[in-house]
């Protein structure tokens, strides 16, 4: 007989069940983490809706599931050592791990018996992607600061930064490339999970120019300077179609690198799903970080040709020093202590004045410090002092820096030694200009120095005489003791000569035993008569030349300007005349031009 006390009681006992698990089953779903329970083996006694959406299935078909299952071979393990972790120690534990692109912050409870034995294990994860995204990005962008500031390589910079976001973001790719002149990409960097699509990619190739390999994104980027986005089986993506769908790539972004406002190159990122760039602020936050690479890159570019800069300056073979705005030196190259004869301690914090040889005055000094204030450069020669006291030549090449608002902050100096220089083409210009044998101005020199005296007496309404001279028997002397004697000769007559005459007087020699005197601002032609007489006294006194006792005389011929000549030729002419009459006339002793003079020649 049926017991109706006996239903009624299962009844209720039933119902109350249903209601206690529709009320666990309304507290899972409740809240917007995932929660679910699992025996000690990992299968599933209750899951809420969150958690199957997590694992893309209806909850009811989860049940009796078991969750080491549902995750990677990987992620089951550490979830399996977590677990038998919990149910060890009785303690819950915390960790996180991955599904997917999605980050989880994972706790585990353990559930006890009546006895205190755990019998299940109650799950709760939060999706912390966001947060972990986030932070990634911000320590990614911090990290591309640091590397830029302590001067890592522009290349190995951009291979961190590719592996970063290939890490980070889960993505299948990233490569950066440089623009180049001919229309190709150069790849830089790349970063990829598998490496399985590099074999085609570099196979087919990318460039920027209108070929079919320039109309992708990467070379659009580059063309527009502006951020694209493509689906790998649109047109746009033709070329590389085949290859990016046979590994699973369904998406692209590529975003141009702008160095100094310029565009210097294309980052492209690859993903599997074909919406991973999609909603904008997913794109926002990838050129953020592209923009701080931007920024990081050129901080590169600077730290590198800094660095560059700095060693091609310090083994530049020319002197290079570097001064702050008061003239300070800062930095010196090795050229310039080995130039200038002090170490780089004896230089740093002195001033340039320290190798100032008085040879510059006032106003030099006053017009570069003028000049390169102004922020224009300074160049000249100029005659700097070394430490042990003698004399050096320098072109010197002052060029001003100028700090963020445009202030004058510092000096590079440049010093190129021309002492060898000067010193041969004073040589080169003594030889054109001085006779080899006495030293004495040449013809050439002396037809210069008369024009100038010439223009000098015009300008100053003065006069001036020239005396032309030859010597008396010194052909004798020449034919009987040789011409070493009469070399040694005409070197003693020219100093003899030299002591006759003022500084502001040009002593010649214009060939063989014949000298000119150029007297310039005479007061009376007595002057030139007293010279004269001077010399004549001067050359008539022996000569003493490796033990011979020589004796000559000297004819001088005198002409004055402007009173007998006005050209320069003409003047010479005349006095070469008034010469021949003195050689006529009587010999060692001079004669004052006149007019109609003798064309008789002695000698």
């Amino acid at each position: 007989m049926l017991n109706l006390n006996n239903v009624t009681e299962r009844t209720q006992i039933e119902r109350q069940r249903q209601e206690s698990d529709a009320r666990f089953k309304a507290m899972l779903d409740a809240t917007t983490e995932t929660a679910l329970l699992i025996d000690l083996e990992g299968k599933i006694l209750a899951i809420n809706d969150v958690g199957a959406q997590r694992f893309e299935r209806l909850p009811e078909l989860l049940l009796g599931s078991r969750l080491y299952e549902l995750k990677s071979t990987e992620q089951a393990a550490k979830c399996r050592s977590y677990f038998q972790d919990v149910i060890r120690t009785v303690q819950p534990r915390t960790f996180e791990d991955r599904h997917g692109p999605t980050t989880y912050k994972t706790t585990v409870y353990p559930v006890l018996d009546k006895n205190g034995q755990v019998f299940s294990l109650a799950i709760y994860s939060e999706d912390v992607s966001e947060q972990r995204r986030h932070d990634a990005i911000e320590s990614l962008l911090q990290d591309i600061d640091q590397m830029a500031l302590s001067a890592t390589e522009f290349n190995t910079l951009l291979e961190i930064v590719c592996q970063r976001l290939v890490q980070t973001f889960d993505y299948s790719l990233a490569w950066v490339g440089e623009k180049k002149t001919d229309g190709s990409i150069r790849i830089l960097s790349w970063q990829s999970q598998d490496n399985q699509y590099t074999e085609d990619f570099n196979r087919i190739g990318v460039r920027w120019d209108e070929s079919p390999t320039g109309r992708g994104p990467s070379g659009l980027a580059i063309r527009t300077g502006k951020t694209q986005v493509v689906k790998t089986d649109s047109f746009a993506f033709q070329p590389w179609r085949a290859a990016a769908l046979q590994y699973g790539l369904g998406a692209v972004i590529s975003l141009p690198i702008i160095l100094r406002g310029q565009i210097y190159g294309v980052a492209s990122l690859y993903a599997r799903d074909r919406n991973a760039f999609d909603q904008p602020a997913t794109v926002r936050m990838i050129e953020s970080i592209i923009n701080r690479i931007s920024v990081a890159l050129e901080m590169a570019q600077e730290q590198y040709e800094v660095r560059l800069l700095g060693t091609a300056l310090s083994t530049a073979s020319n002197a290079v020093l570097i001064c702050d705005r008061k003239g300070h030196i800062e930095w010196v190259n090795e050229a310039f202590t080995k130039l200038c004869g002090y170490s780089t301690d004896e230089l740093l914090g002195r001033t340039p004045r320290i190798l100032k040889s008085g040879k510059q005055g006032v106003e030099y000094y006053q017009a570069l410090w003028q000049t390169i204030l102004a922020g224009k450069t300074w160049s000249s020669e100029t005659v700097e002092r070394h430490k042990s006291g003698y004399e050096y030549t320098v072109r010197q090449t002052i060029t001003p820096i100028l700090d963020g608002s445009g202030e004058v902050s510092h000096f590079i100096a440049i010093h190129e030694d021309i002492t060898s220089q000067k010193a041969t083409a004073a040589r080169i210009h003594h030889m054109a200009h001085y006779d080899a044998l006495t030293q004495l101005p040449n013809r050439n020199l002396f037809y210069d120095r008369l024009e100038q005296s010439m223009r000098e007496a015009k300008r100053n309404k003065q006069q001036m005489a020239l005396l032309f001279l030859d010597l008396d028997r010194f052909k004798l002397v020449n034919d009987s003791l040789g011409h070493a004697i009469g070399d040694l000769l005409l070197q003693e007559v020219a100093e003899r000569l030299g002591k006759c005459v003022r500084e502001s007087d040009t002593v010649a020699r214009l060939a063989g035993d014949e000298f000119t005197v150029i007297l310039s601002n005479i007061q009376d032609p007595n002057d030139a008569a007293l010279v004269s007489d001077k010399i004549i006294r001067s050359i008539g006194k022996p000569f003493m030349l490796e033990g011979h006792e020589v004796k000559i005389g000297t004819s001088i011929g005198i002409a004055f300007y402007p009173r007998d000549a006005q050209t320069v030729d003409e003047l010479v002419n005349l006095a070469d005349s008034a010469m021949y009459t003195a050689k006529t006339e009587n010999r060692n002793t001079y004669r004052f031009y006149m007019p109609n003079p003798s064309d008789t020649a002695a000698d």
